[in-house]
């Protein structure tokens, strides 16, 4: 997916009355200059000539003519390079583009949402205007890209970093929620915005923020593709995102996710797609709790051949769902297992337990800005911490079950 970059807001060069690097306004100045210089020339001639008969127009006296070829030199401030002239009014223009700019971003940061002003407020309806649309997105990007220049969060990061981090995903949301709401109001279904709605629902599943893709999706799916001219734009990986969130929001019941998929029609997200065919095995083994096979199909190599694309923020939205709903699954998992076993034995060998407990429990991550990764070792350490196991005596690798009460 391609960035968006949105339009220039700055008033252009024409709209102040003409461009100042203007070779016609430049030369008109040239000559302009030039009749002047010549004009006190000839009147410093004329003078001189008619002082003759007192002395002062004399060959040897102190107060000769300047001839006009040296004028150049005596007066800098008429230099023959008319760029001198015009590096001035340059300046003043970059200076007033930059505060139109500043003036722009701070009109921006507090634009109202149409929802809420209903056209009382100052600017109430400015969204419903599709160039104010595209410039309030490049507004967006630019705190995007500062946000995503941010590092990512570490399972050790203190708490006042990540409240911070949430807080400033959270205003994002908020600006592509009034974003939408302009969209929605000025019935646009152009590719701009179906840029905007599936930017901000990649956003909200990436951020783990469940209210803000419910939001998305109630206006999305599959309404708006449907509202959408042909040819249609590809909605495979937004159909996935929407009921991949479902899925992993309702665990263990499956009714929203079937509620969306009954709806969709075929024309939006086919059948016979590769996407459909995944959900069906997924959550096939998701009701038989087959966790083992769960995991194989949650590899993200497995996700990657059925997207048949693995950059961007479509992907990665997936990716993370994804591990919300290994989560949740490795929960179910180990409820499973410390009812069925007394022991486990984790040393480390082919095949053996150790492996077994790697992909019944879905350990590790499939996105990689995921701090969720562990181990067998990592996961029975904060079992042990819970009180769900303790480490046998005498013996290495081995763990009793502590059964649940």
């Amino acid at each position: 997916m391609s960035t968006w970059r949105g339009r220039a807001s700055s008033t252009s060069v024409n709209d102040r009355g003409g461009s100042p690097w203007n070779n016609n306004n430049n030369n008109s100045h040239s000559n302009n200059t030039n009749s002047g210089i010549a004009g006190r020339g000839q009147r410093g001639r004329g003078r001189g000539s008619r002082g003759q008969g007192r002395g002062w127009g004399s060959p040897t006296s102190a107060n000769t003519s300047v001839p006009p070829s040296s004028l150049g030199q005596q007066l800098p401030t008429l230099s023959r390079n008319p760029g001198t002239v015009n590096s001035n009014r340059i300046e003043r223009f970059d200076t007033r583009t930059a505060q139109n700019a500043r003036m722009t971003k701070s009109r921006f940061e507090f634009i109202a949402s149409v929802s809420r002003s209903s056209g009382l407020e100052n600017d109430g309806d400015a969204l419903k205007d599709y160039r104010t649309q595209e410039e309030y997105r490049g507004f967006i990007q630019e705190k995007l890209d500062i946000l995503q220049s941010r590092p990512p969060l570490k399972h050790d990061s203190p708490e006042d970093e990540r409240k911070q981090r949430v807080e400033l995903q959270e205003n994002l949301l908020i600006r592509f929620r009034k974003l939408r709401e302009g969209i929605s109001s000025s019935q646009r279904n152009d590719q701009f915005a179906v840029e905007v709605y599936e930017t901000s629902l990649y956003l909200s599943a990436i951020y783990n923020l469940p209210r803000h893709t419910t939001s998305v999706i109630t206006n999305l799916i599959p309404e708006f593709y449907l509202s959408c001219p042909p040819p249609r734009p590809n909605a495979e990986i937004p159909v996935l995102v929407a009921l991949l969130h479902h899925l992993a929001a309702a665990h263990p019941s499956q009714i929203p996710f079937s509620q969306l998929s009954d709806s969709v029609p075929d024309v939006v997200f086919p059948k016979e797609s590769n996407g459909r065919s995944w959900l069906r095995d997924l959550t096939r083994a998701l009701r038989m709790r087959n966790y083992y096979q769960l995991e194989r199909l949650t590899q993200r190599s497995t996700i990657v051949s059925v997207l048949q694309v693995e950059d961007g923020f479509g992907p990665q939205a997936v990716f993370c769902l994804v591990d919300q709903l290994r989560i949740k699954a490795r929960d179910s998992a180990w409820q499973v297992i410390r009812s069925a076993y007394k022991e486990l034995s984790c040393q480390v060998e082919p095949n053996g337990t150790r492996d077994w407990l790697t992909h019944s429990l879905c350990l590790g991550a499939v996105s990689p800005s995921s701090d969720d990764a562990l181990d067998v070792d990592q996961w029975l350490s904060q079992k042990k911490i819970l009180g769900h196991v303790q480490p046998k005596e005498g013996t290495a690798s081995k763990w009793i079950i502590c059964k649940v009460r």
